[in-house]
């Protein structure tokens, strides 16, 4: 996978990630899955004779979306992602969209408040925001993927960077408006929304590319994909690892690692961890009204997101806010202005969580899910 890679620049772009995992954990990880060998049939996984009752169905593709490792019917190799900067105020919330995210990246933007960078590729939702604000860490995270972004204003570093580095991007504070829409449901600056439509509308208009000329190069374990019908109906695709029966997995699997690919020893005994601790339950502590957890369940194989102790769900839909991975990295935070704006270096190096059913290190394909903390952010593991 390549040891000289710049281990940070990838990871703040999925890549450096799992580049850093892979010195740890249970297990070494099989090699990716040749889509071309990939059969598009469905064949029954497993039966459940009663009504009502959970099902599991295998599903095969003959491609993969690169961000998620989710079998497609066509290719997306050269469909340039786009990134939407979502608000998560409490005003804001339930958020529209972020369920269909590919990958989703929370950071602390003023204060305490956290705003959602959030990628798309493989899914379309028809409604996404509310929209916000760029911060210029949400600009590197962009560039470093080779996304379109999406915002609405910015902070001047933010705007400096988007102009040095060439950015390609839509503002609907200052040109784009056309490209957005208000919702009548709420009031502003809460009530601004967009989708993949519009914004591909946009970059015709502008002349932006949209080709993926830098794609990341994502590693997944090699993989059953299946469909997972829960008791009210509700269809979900997850994945598990070749080598795993579905029975077998009944817990999720927390790995600490550092980001210079070195495993990570000091302080595991103080919190009672191991390199693949139990984590069935994550807290996150940010603070004033912004306390995040997950909770894994074993049927689906998926982690639930909860929002200071309620499920955090899509507005129009109702669905949860699901993840395949959950990340979670340690990284300096600074205060840089009198409104409380924040510096994130994302570039590090820090400190790491990932947390996932079973035992492998590499990505299993689904959405993944990021949190950047302060340094010595306390979680909590059950």
């Amino acid at each position: 996978m390549g040891d000289s890679m710049n281990v940070m620049k990838s990871a703040i772009a999925i890549t450096c990630i799992t580049l850093a995992l892979s010195a740890c954990g249970g297990g070494n990880s099989a090699d990716p899955l040749d889509p071309l060998e990939q059969d598009v049939e469905r064949e029954e996984f497993e039966e459940n004779e009663e009504e009502n009752e959970p099902t599991m169905q295998e599903i095969t593709y003959p491609f993969h979306a690169p961000l998620t490792g989710i079998g497609m019917e066509e290719s997306l190799e050269e469909v340039r992602p786009i990134m939407f900067m979502v608000e998560n105020s409490p005003a804001a919330r339930p958020q529209s969209g972020l369920h269909m995210a590919d990958i989703v990246y929370e950071i602390l933007a003023e204060g305490e408040i956290t705003r959602f960078v959030a990628v798309y590729q493989s899914e379309q939702p028809e409604i996404i925001g509310p929209i916000r604000s760029i911060r210029s860490y949400f600009v590197e995270l962009a560039y470093e993927m080779d996304t379109l972004v999406v915002h609405a204003g910015w902070s001047q570093s933010a705007m400096n960077m988007l102009v040095q580095r060439n950015i390609q991007h839509f503002d609907q504070v200052y040109g784009d408006d056309k490209y957005y829409w208000r919702s009548e449901e709420r009031y502003a600056p809460h009530n601004l929304y967009s989708n993949i439509e519009k914004i591909m509308e946009g970059a015709e208009d502008k002349n932006y590319r949209t080709s993926w000329d830098d794609p990341l190069d994502i590693s997944f374990t090699d993989y059953k994909e299946f469909l997972y019908t829960d008791e009210n109906g509700t269809e979900i695709r997850s994945s598990i690892p070749l080598e795993e029966h579905i029975e077998e997995t009944s817990n999720a699997v927390m790995n600490e690692v550092d980001t210079d690919n070195t495993e990570v020893e000091e302080n595991k005994e103080d919190v009672g961890l191991t390199d693949t601790s139990t984590a069935n339950k994550i807290t996150i502590p940010y603070l004033l009204g912004y306390n995040v957890s997950y909770e894994y369940d074993a049927e689906s194989k998926l982690y639930q997101r909860f929002m200071n102790g309620e499920a955090h769900v899509d507005k129009e839909s109702e669905q949860p806010l699901l993840t395949k991975n959950l990340i979670v990295v340690e990284a300096a935070h600074q205060i840089v202005d009198d409104v409380g704006r924040r510096d994130v270096d994302v570039y590090g190096p820090g400190k790491g969580y990932i947390f996932q059913e079973g035992s492998e290190i590499p990505l299993y394909p689904g959405k993944t899910w990021i949190q950047f903390v302060p340094l010595e952010t306390t979680l909590t593991f059950e």
